[in-house]
């Protein structure tokens, strides 16, 4: 169910992706990834066509923790991000 949200929200940028939506799509990017190397040579078209769907998931994901989409640029600031959620009222409503 939350990899089908995150294909039904392919590019929304707006609102929230719970804790569980973000890392089952984190997942399911990971494995089919080892999956397609195994097989196929074809992980750049795997690469690109979730490239925006990982991104609107990141953001909406940083909304949830009450932080701006923007963090995405600094990676290791992210990684931190995602793991505290904000104890204050959330700004960025669903």
């Amino acid at each position: 169910q939350a990899i089908r949200s995150c294909f039904e929200k392919y590019a929304t940028f707006s609102g929230r992706a719970s804790r569980s939506e973000y890392w089952y799509w984190i997942l399911f990017s990971c494995v089919g990834w080892l999956i397609i190397v195994k097989f196929t040579k074809l992980f750049y078209i795997w690469d690109f066509g979730l490239l925006i769907p990982s991104i609107a998931v990141g953001v909406r994901r940083m909304h949830d923790s009450d932080h701006s989409g923007w963090w995405l640029i600094f990676p290791i600031v992210d990684l931190v991000l995602l793991f505290f959620p904000s104890k204050d009222p959330n700004r960025f409503h669903s």
